[in-house]
C-alpha cells in the first residue's frame, strides 16, 4: 500500500547519507544508510512509497548539491538551520539516525523551520 505523503529526514555527509521516513500519520516507515552519491540519493528517495515526498535536511556544504540532485524526485524540499530547530540542536541523542528521524518528525508536524535566505522549496 502506498501512503499519500511521506516525510523524509536526510542526514547527509560526504561519505554516507542516513535517511528516515514516516507517513502522514507519524508512523516511522524505515531508516537506511547508504554511500553518498546522486544516484544513491535518488534511488533511496525513490524507494519510499508515497504519492507526495517531502524531504528535509540540514544546512551544510552539500545542501545545494542535494537540492539539485533531488529536484525531479520530490514535491517539496526544506533546508534548515539545525540551531533553529530545537528537536535537532538540543537533542540528548546525537547520531545520524536520530537526526534523520528528528528531521522527518519536524516535517510531519509542519514545524521544521527553513533557512532564512537559504534554498527555495523544490517543486517537482
Amino acid at each position: 500500500m502506498q501512503d499519500s505523503a511521506s516525510y523524509i529526514g536526510l542526514d547527509v555527509h560526504s561519505r554516507t547519507c542516513t535517511m528516515a521516513w514516516m507517513n502522514g500519520e507519524g508512523t516511522y516507515q524505515g531508516t537506511t544508510t547508504f554511500e553518498t552519491s546522486g544516484e544513491n540519493l535518488r534511488e533511496g528517495v525513490g524507494h519510499v512509497k508515497a504519492d507526495k515526498k517531502a524531504p528535509g535536511l540540514e544546512e551544510g556544504p552539500l545542501a545545494f548539491w542535494n537540492a539539485r540532485v533531488l529536484e525531479e524526485a520530490v514535491d517539496h524540499l526544506v533546508v534548515c538551520d539545525p540551531l533553529e530547530n530545537y528537536l535537532i540542536s538540543r537533542s540528548a541523542r546525537k547520531d545520524d539516525v536520530a537526526d534523520a528521524k528528528a528531521l522527518a518528525r519536524l516535517l510531519q508536524k509542519l514545524s521544521l523551520r527553513g533557512s532564512q535566505g537559504g534554498l527555495p522549496p523544490v517543486a517537482a
